[in-house]
């Protein structure tokens, strides 16, 4: 990352871009902050009085702390900063701006006569740069990995504006960067699994094989029988539930690359499995094969998928 494209904010807002997102592609391809709130006038807003725009709803009907969570919502529009950092969600991705302060009215002239679910933007704001769903790094910003914290506010705010409680973490999240809490604990992880491969080596054979065998069930990849059996050679076919697709598993206690190579080729020859999964105990050398539909695992990939899989304290338990 260059650190020199660190962004940094003095607030950070989320914005929802008109009701239903009738704003959202317009306000992306515009480069444009849009906000609804026909009725507050611009001028009052321009001269500060907030007051004035929280009457105006308390009049219309609204509750007193509904009427002043408006002109809140409308103050910040107006006030925030130019380092104000503005996020909206919008196709499954987290987008992220700094507007100019200068405000445009952009409202239809009929607009009191136009249905509300039809109205368009009633003012704007111009984008310093483009909206980005992508972080500074160039790569993107998908909700589904963004933590729930960041992403709540979606389904849990019914509003147009709110302040982001975890501003902290949209802003490391857009700049790349890893909780610090998170990099210790992964570091924790990386070596459990360098300190786990050790005991790996130290497993007597069968129980490697009931190991793999585990490994493969609890990522929801069954073994549907067994065909192999020697020590040189544990062989069995797994079945992906899903889509009914059949691989196979070798599993050997010692492997150099002629005897990969030598399964690679066995491989290919066989039209009935979909992938093969070549698992090693103890590899002599490197074991190298660019077939995608080939995966290799030695030591240190067993160790990883043992402490996904949470086998662990079974690899212990076997070893002590």
């Amino acid at each position: 990352m260059n650190n020199k494209n660190k962004i940094s904010a003095t607030s950070v807002r989320y914005i929802k871009l008109g009701a239903g997102g009738r704003f959202e592609q317009s306000a992306l391809r515009e480069g444009r902050l849009y906000l609804g709130y026909h009725e507050a006038p611009h001028e009052d807003c321009v001269a500060g009085d907030w007051e004035a725009i929280s009457r105006l709803y308390r009049n219309a009907g609204h509750k007193p702390f509904v009427a002043s969570n408006h002109a809140r919502q409308v103050r910040d529009f107006y006030e925030e900063p130019e380092t104000c950092l503005w996020i909206t969600f919008v196709d499954g991705s987290l987008w992220w701006t700094f507007a100019r302060p200068e405000i445009t009215m952009c409202l239809e002239k009929d607009w009191r006569e136009i249905s509300d679910d039809l109205h368009g933007p009633s003012r704007f704001r111009p984008c310093v740069e483009q909206w980005r769903n992508t972080n500074i790094d160039g790569l993107p910003l998908l909700m589904r990995k963004l933590p729930g914290y960041v992403t709540k506010v979606v389904s849990g705010f019914r509003g147009t504006i709110c302040q982001i409680e975890h501003a902290d973490a949209v802003l490391r999240i857009i700049n790349g960067e890893v909780d610090p809490r998170v990099e210790e604990a992964m570091a924790a992880r990386e070596a459990l699994i360098v300190s786990l491969e050790r005991v790996i080596d130290r497993l007597y054979w069968k129980d490697f094989e009931t190991l793999i065998d585990l490994i493969f069930q609890r990522s929801g990849w069954p073994r549907v029988s067994r065909v192999g059996g020697s020590q040189k050679l544990i062989e069995f076919e797994l079945e992906n539930p899903v889509t009914g697709e059949r691989s196979f598993a070798q599993v050997k206690a010692q492997a150099n690359q002629k005897t990969l190579d030598e399964y690679v080729e066995s491989f290919a020859r066989d039209v009935g499995f979909k992938q093969m999964f070549f698992v090693c105990h103890t590899a002599k050398g490197k074991l190298q094969n660019d077939d995608p539909d080939i995966f290799v695992w030695t030591g240190p990939k067993v160790a990883e998928m043992a402490v996904k899989a949470g086998l662990a304290d079974w690899i212990l338990e076997k070893v002590q």
